[in-house]
């Protein structure tokens, strides 16, 4: 339901109220009553759903951004690791390059 809707369904209500005020038969009033009860809680479920609706797009938004800065990284990572690698075919301190290679290893299990 759009801002404009839940206002007029805003606007109808207090209509709704007035209308109220001015029942004197008990059974009316008991009737109306019941009636403004129930658009009052069907207006409260509309927004409930609209404030619903922006939390998902929001909660779909940062999924994205999540996703893409993971995918982000992941390649890097591979970058980092296809660098070590290099190192580790063609350096000239490879006992060295082998302990970093090692504890890298360690850390990503």
């Amino acid at each position: 339901m759009s801002k404009e809707m839940l206002k007029q369904a805003d606007e109808w209500l207090r209509s709704m109220y007035d209308l109220l005020s001015l029942k004197t038969d008990p059974e009316d009033i008991e009737y109306t009553q019941k009636r403004i009860d129930l658009f009052k809680w069907m207006i409260e479920q509309a927004e409930r759903v609209q404030e619903l609706g922006n939390n998902l797009d929001h909660g779909a938004k940062v999924a994205v951004e999540t996703a893409r800065r993971l995918h982000k990284e992941q390649e890097q990572n591979k970058r980092y690791w296809g660098a070590i690698e290099s190192m580790r075919l063609h350096a000239h301190y490879p006992k060295q390059i082998k302990q970093i290679y090692e504890a890298l290893e360690s850390e990503s299990d």
